[in-house]
């Protein structure tokens, strides 16, 4: 399965889940070379995250690292300058990306 697939096939699963109290879905899929881990906010913003099979990043902590990825978007939306059916092309959104990538990973991801 690509990774796309992969993507498209856990977005399905988040709308099963539609109607969770909590935000943070837990492990949605898992294949040989992933993990897929949901986060949907109160205002439906879906967040995955894709993790390695053999990384260092813990189960334990992936609801931790979605949360906090929540809160940089936020960041970033809330920016009066931003257009909501615009792209989001924030540099410093994108340089905590790079750093929460950096210590989240070990530097593995680039």
């Amino acid at each position: 399965m690509g990774f796309h697939a992969l993507m498209h096939t856990c977005l399905d699963m988040v709308e099963e889940a539609e109607g969770s109290s909590d935000s943070y879905l837990g492990l949605l899929t898992a294949t040989e070379d992933y993990r897929v881990y949901g986060y949907v906010t109160n205002t439906r913003i879906t967040l995955l995250a894709a993790i390695a099979d053999g990384g260092e990043l813990k189960a334990s902590n992936v609801g931790s690292l979605l949360r906090y990825l929540h809160t940089l978007y936020m960041d970033a939306v809330c920016n009066p300058f931003h257009t909501l059916d615009a792209p989001l092309a924030s540099p410093r959104f994108a340089a905590a990306l790079d750093q929460v990538a950096a210590t989240w990973t070990g530097g593995l991801i680039r």
